[in-house]
């Protein structure tokens, strides 16, 4: 199928023609007509440029896909004959004889296949079904809707006064959603469309008859509504040309579906509205909801944490009181603990159990971090620059027991148990650096044998030797 011609030099694409409407390609009417008139006129050709024409094919069914076709795949000889069908030929003898039922015949015969030409001054080809000459009103049959031409119905419209009824075949009138081109045609001419459902073998009694319109839903799709259906014998023909069934005129039973329709239309309309309404309703609920939930559940987090927060606040409000009273009730281990807070750095002989139980002795030094108490084991934590830890155990009178560390790691047992000058004794036992001195200082008089002099001289005083004032 080719899905695009030229016109006029330019490349024109079939999608141009229809829109798309629950998943189906319905025509466009304006599109449509537009595009038909320029196939029926032949100014369409083929995209490659061959100079072939090529007609447009849109059927009404939705049978195949809206396309172009090459024109020469369906020519046929000059000759003009078109054999009918069997049932063509025998709805033209019923239509004949519901005719002459509802419009006896007064002085002329009905005539068949009356040219245009005998009616008016034109020499179009175009012709009636029958004709009654004593009421001035003609029939036109169509079997298939591809016959029912628009110019015809246009053409007969403007130059004929006779009153035309227009009928066709009950197979023409399903769309399957699509526009019903051809039959809007009828449609849009005498109100509405007129069925035969028959068979070749039909009698006369037998033939049914139905009357429908088209119109489009609220979604975009053309759908059927039913008007009147009966046998033939139960539809009457005017004089003015005017359809009746049971006594009714059929044009007001047309505005009477019609409307109908349109409540019917707008009550569905209605409900969809309303569900969509529900439908928010429910989104709006359901957000709402949402949104107290996140609340609720955000006042719960913020609760807990205020929970968590007062009791961590209340956890280290009870370790720093329990501190404060550990501080109070060990003074030494409390003196050592405030001088390693001083210091950069501190240098002197650690402890470290080995793997086989001996205890190893190193001359090491601590670039002191941190300082930390273990109030549970009784011992201050040295924290290095590396992290690591040693730890210092400080004896006295109410604690006297060493709880060692694992194997590998550095401790020192300070035994103040008799040592009331703590300082000092610190001082002696270590090389002290404190924060506010930038570097180690040598004593000026090594031969005193001062009692803070430490290794290679080192002063553990720093400025507040009186020797170094000096």
């Amino acid at each position: 199928m080719r899905s695009y011609c030229l016109y006029n030099g330019n490349y024109i694409d079939i999608a141009e023609i229809y829109e798309v409407r629950d998943g189906k390609q319905i025509n466009i009417p304006e599109k449509l007509k537009y595009y038909r008139a320029l196939s029926n006129s032949r100014q369409l050709f083929c995209s490659c440029g061959c100079g072939e024409v090529v007609v447009l094919v849109a059927g009404d069914r939705n049978l195949r896909k809206q396309h172009f076709r090459l024109l020469h795949n369906f020519a046929n000889s000059n000759c003009e004959y078109q054999e009918e069908s069997d049932i063509s030929v025998k709805s033209k003898i019923m239509l004949k004889c519901w005719l002459t039922k509802n419009l006896p015949i007064k002085k002329h015969e009905i005539k068949y296949r009356v040219p245009i030409s005998q009616l008016v001054e034109n020499k179009r080809r175009y012709e009636l079904s029958m004709y009654s000459e004593d009421y001035d009103v003609g029939i036109i049959y169509n079997k298939h809707a591809s016959n029912i031409e628009e110019e015809k119905i246009d053409l007969l419209s403007e130059y004929l006064q006779t009153k035309i009824v227009y009928v066709t075949q009950l197979e023409n009138e399903e769309t399957n959603g699509q526009y019903p081109e051809r039959m809007m045609r009828i449609q849009e001419y005498q109100g509405y469309c007129f069925y035969l459902d028959m068979t070749a073998d039909s009698l006369y009694e037998e033939v049914k008859a139905k009357v429908s319109v088209f119109e489009r839903t609220h979604r975009g799709l053309w759908t059927i509504l039913n008007v009147c259906t009966g046998t033939l014998d139960e539809f009457g023909l005017k004089t003015d040309g005017s359809l009746v069934y049971k006594g009714e005129k059929v044009l007001d039973l047309v505005d009477s579906r019609k409307q109908l329709f349109q409540k019917e239309q707008e009550n569905e309309l209605e409900q969809i509205r309303k569900r969509e309404e529900a439908e928010r309703l429910r989104q709006e609920k359901i957000r709402q909801e949402q949104e107290e939930r996140k609340r609720l559940e955000e006042e719960k987090r913020i609760q807990k944490e205020l929970e968590e927060q007062r009791e961590k606040e209340e956890k280290e409000h009870r370790k720093e009181e329990e501190r404060k009273r550990f501080l109070q009730k060990y003074p030494k281990f409390t003196t050592v603990y405030n001088l390693l807070k001083e210091m950069k750095s501190i240098k002197g002989n650690f402890d470290s159990d080995q793997w086989d139980g001996k205890i190893k002795s190193y001359n090491i030094e601590l670039t002191i971090e941190a300082v930390n108490i273990n109030v549970d084991k009784h011992y201050i934590e040295v924290f290095m620059n590396n992290w690591k830890k040693a730890f210092i155990f400080v004896l006295e009178n109410d604690f006297c027991k060493v709880n060692r560390p694992k194997t590998g790691v550095p401790y020192k047992v300070l035994d103040y148990i008799r040592v009331d000058d703590v300082e000092r004794y610190f001082r002696a036992a270590f090389t002290c650096v404190f924060k506010e001195s930038d570097k180690e200082i040598e004593c000026i008089v090594p031969e005193i044998r001062c009692q803070f002099l430490g290794e290679k001289n080192i002063c553990t005083c720093e400025g507040d030797c009186t020797y170094q004032k000096r």
